[in-house]
């Protein structure tokens, strides 16, 4: 290369370390106190959207694929790392969404376990974990936890319990993912498989907290997009704008239907028009890392 080219090059290439500058780091939830889990107001129809258009488009194209022009190929690699860095911006959000989903289904369970345990269980509240041939095996849940559940509620007003219960859980040192471990444990309890609280499918919502830091972003989201609980979508456990249960089903539903990335952006743009929630192209919203 000749000398006079060297300054160009290097000059060509910063904007692109820049950009690489800018992914978020990843959310470590062993780090994390639950007390962070502040509630933070999550658009889930806008996400999806901007997701799943990035994420079909790349399902169909590699930037390794010898076929393609430079130009396209760099348009892919732009377009991953936009992808990753969406799910990075976007996890803080999601998971105290899905941790204070949690604690307020525990606050729930204070009102069903004295009717589906005897009081000797009751006295000594146990956690049910599977091990590696998925059988379960008790063991002693965590004090904080067994004080909480153990206390009697003065209402059915689970949001109430939240701030106390993530407060207490912090205070005794638990991370993020040890709140997530305990609860999974407690949805896993034998006796709540027809109570119509807890059990499997919020185990599943608690584990796929847990699974947060050892799951790629992308696979991540894929999995929380789909999560259910007893009654409907953990992501319109508390409603707001875009996250009507009916418009998010129609939302997920369209990205099976679609064979490319502009037919998926017609049914998205349809879809948002008829539930006017607005989840397309519009202003930004960027979601507040807990803490912040």
């Amino acid at each position: 290369m000749r000398p006079f080219l060297v300054p160009f090059v290097v000059v060509l290439c910063l904007p692109l370390a820049a950009r690489a500058d800018r992914l978020p780091g990843k959310l470590r939830l062993t780090d994390q106190p639950p007390s962070l889990c502040a509630r933070q107001p999550v658009n889930f129809s806008r996400l999806i959207y901007r997701f799943n258009v990035r994420n079909l488009h790349l399902s169909q194209h590699s930037a390794s694929d010898p076929g393609l022009s430079t130009k396209e190929r760099n348009r892919i690699i732009r377009m991953q790392h936009s992808l990753k860095r969406l799910a990075r911006r976007w996890a803080p959000g999601t998971v105290s969404h899905l941790t204070r989903a949690v604690a307020a289904e525990l606050a729930a369970l204070r009102l069903t376990l004295p009717q589906v345990l005897s009081p000797g269980d009751l006295r000594q509240l146990q956690v049910w974990h599977r091990g590696p041939g998925g059988e379960l095996s008790p063991r002693p849940a965590p004090p904080w936890l067994s004080r909480f559940l153990l206390t009697p509620a003065r209402s059915y007003s689970a949001e109430e319990a939240i701030a106390p219960l993530l407060g207490a859980a912090t205070a005794s040192g638990a991370t993020v993912a040890d709140f997530a471990r305990a609860a999974e444990g407690i949805f896993n309890t034998p006796a709540l498989r027809r109570s119509g609280f807890g059990g499997e499918a919020w185990a599943r919502v608690a584990q796929t907290i847990r699974s947060y830091d050892t799951t790629p972003d992308v696979r991540w989201f894929d999995t929380v997009f789909f999560l259910e609980h007893n009654t409907g979508s953990v992501l319109c456990r508390f409603g707001g704008a875009g996250n009507d249960g009916r418009t998010l089903r129609k939302l997920l539903n369209a990205r099976e239907q679609s064979s490319t990335a502009s037919e998926l952006m017609g049914h998205f743009r349809r879809i948002m028009r008829q539930a006017g929630s607005g989840a397309g192209p519009g202003p930004r919203q960027e979601p507040v890392r807990p803490g912040a």
